[in-house]
């Protein structure tokens, strides 16, 4: 394989690594933490969600947060949970369980019931 094929190939790996979103545990308050990237304040595998994010705006303003947890839709606030926070409990536990990237579907479920869109 000739190296500018190679090369175009691991281009194109990048980019839809780079592209999915990722779910971390909310350093605040352990739901999920929707994100497109990491942010380099945070360790590895936390992030922050919506309505954390929120509240640290509303108690030290939008520079601190943004200090603290990076941009709105990078790094937080990328609305992944919608769609299941629209469910009932059962659905939600039932495709929870299916997902391989959620640890604990009852935690994550439990989030989206008190502090998801429909609470």
């Amino acid at each position: 394989m000739d190296k500018k094929l190679i090369a175009s190939e691991l281009v194109k790996i990048a980019k839809d690594l780079l592209s999915r979103d990722m779910v971390f545990d909310c350093a605040v308050c352990g739901g999920p933490a929707p994100a497109k990237k990491q942010w380099y304040n945070r360790d590895t595998g936390y992030g922050v969600c919506p309505q954390c994010f929120k509240e640290q705006v509303e108690r030290e303003g939008l520079a601190k947060a943004e200090n603290l947890y990076g941009k709105a839709g990078i790094h937080h606030s990328i609305h992944a949970s919608d769609k299941v926070a629209k469910m009932t409990w059962d659905e939600c536990i039932s495709k929870a369980k299916k997902n391989k990237d959620v640890r604990d579907p009852e935690k994550l479920c439990g989030w989206l019931k008190s502090h998801g869109p429909n609470a």
